[in-house]
């Protein structure tokens, strides 16, 4: 699948610099960009890009995700990380923007992805572990009286990585509970070891839901999920996505 026209190139460009130059707050939270779908919603692209505790040096991870085999796709991720602290955070975006553009244009990263739920790092009184949601309507927003919702079990979990050695903690893994309007519930994913790419995590926060623009089913929709982990000076925050 390849971009044929100019605007085409234009429109991929556009989505994958429009916040450049914006900056992460203090400390390793990793913010999030949704950089969008192909046009038949089986593949999606998100930036998480922040700045490293203790170093201070800047990174950007592109995910290229395909959702119907729920991994990355060759290549994926493109990950670009400052050597020296005085990089600014938008040039290591706009680096890591450039080495994954040929494949996000290969892969015809053209569709805006649509967030219909979100949990703000700074929103108060709320069940960190659960998010509830609807579709959008054609005429207006998603009706109320009737909700998805997801909810995530925290347990201890198997990992590869010696974290109860490092960090005297045993490492959490996570699994997805889905509620549909009937109030039918269920479990979507569950982890059965972690990943070595995830650390030592700590606990997770379900942190936003995609779909894809002028989508009206949960056909392509996918989770971003927190993962807090053992970070250098504290807890790091890095997402990972669940197909819905």
């Amino acid at each position: 699948m390849t971009l044929s026209t100019p605007l085409s190139r234009l429109a991929l460009v556009a989505t994958i610099f429009l916040t450049l130059i914006s900056t992460a707050l203090a400390g390793d939270r990793a913010l999030l960009n949704a950089i969008g779908y192909s046009e038949d919603g089986r593949y999606f692209a998100f930036e998480e890009f922040g700045v490293q505790d203790g170093s201070g040096f800047a990174y950007s991870n592109i995910y290229l995700i395909d959702i119907a085999e729920d991994k990355w796709v060759e290549g994926s991720p493109y990950r670009v990380r400052s050597e020296e602290e005085m990089t600014p955070l938008h040039v290591i975006r706009a680096q890591a923007a450039s080495q994954a553009f040929a494949d996000l244009e290969a892969y015809g990263i053209v569709t805006p992805a649509d967030m219909i739920a979100f949990q703000a790092d700074g929103e108060p009184e709320i069940d960190e572990t659960r998010i509830a949601f609807n579709v959008p309507g054609f005429m207006g927003p998603a009706p109320r009286d009737q909700m998805y919702e997801i909810a995530l079990d925290i347990f201890k979990a198997p990992s590869t990585e010696p974290c109860v050695d490092y960090m005297g903690q045993e490492p959490m893994g996570f699994a997805v509970n889905l509620t549909d309007l009937d109030g039918n519930t269920d479990r979507i994913y569950e982890d059965g070891h972690i990943p070595k790419s995830r650390g030592c995590p700590i606990t997770y926060r379900p942190s936003a839901v995609f779909m894809p623009f002028q989508s009206y089913s949960l056909d392509h929709a996918v989770l971003l999920v927190s993962v807090w982990a053992h970070g250098f000076e504290g807890p790091d925050r890095r997402f990972i996505v669940v197909p819905l």
